[in-house]
């Protein structure tokens, strides 16, 4: 599991969506370490484009771990298990924000659907 997720985060993955953010939840609530930032250097533009979106994919997985362990989104900014994944969600709430007022936003129209599909975005 470790290695598919290595390769999705990198790229690499022949098919994505073997690394669902539902199957990275999954993986995080039975105790597999997944490490989203470890080694990644962005080689150039488009690979860094591909390795940020890879990031905030096992974020967003992350997230899912959060709510199907706890019930809600409501990570705190300081949550002592993960304050990467409390800071994360803070900027992504700040984000959506924007993008909700048409100011501008690195939030998608697909990030803004799957937060939303997740319950982030009713809370």
């Amino acid at each position: 599991q470790r290695k598919n997720f290595r390769r999705w985060r990198d790229g690499k993955l022949s098919n994505p969506e073997i690394m669902s953010p539902e199957r990275i939840a999954k993986l995080l609530k039975v105790g597999v370490q997944l490490d989203a930032t470890r080694g990644l250097q962005p080689l150039h533009a488009m690979r860094s484009g591909l390795i940020e979106r890879s990031v905030w994919k096992a974020k967003l997985g992350e997230l899912a771990a959060y709510k199907q362990h706890f019930g809600d989104c409501f990570v705190p900014s300081t949550f002592p298990l993960n304050k990467k994944l409390g800071q994360w969600v803070k900027d992504q709430r700040v984000a959506c924000r924007l993008y909700e007022e048409g100011k501008p936003s690195h939030i998608t129209d697909d990030r803004y659907e799957e937060l939303k599909c997740l319950g982030f975005l009713e809370e």
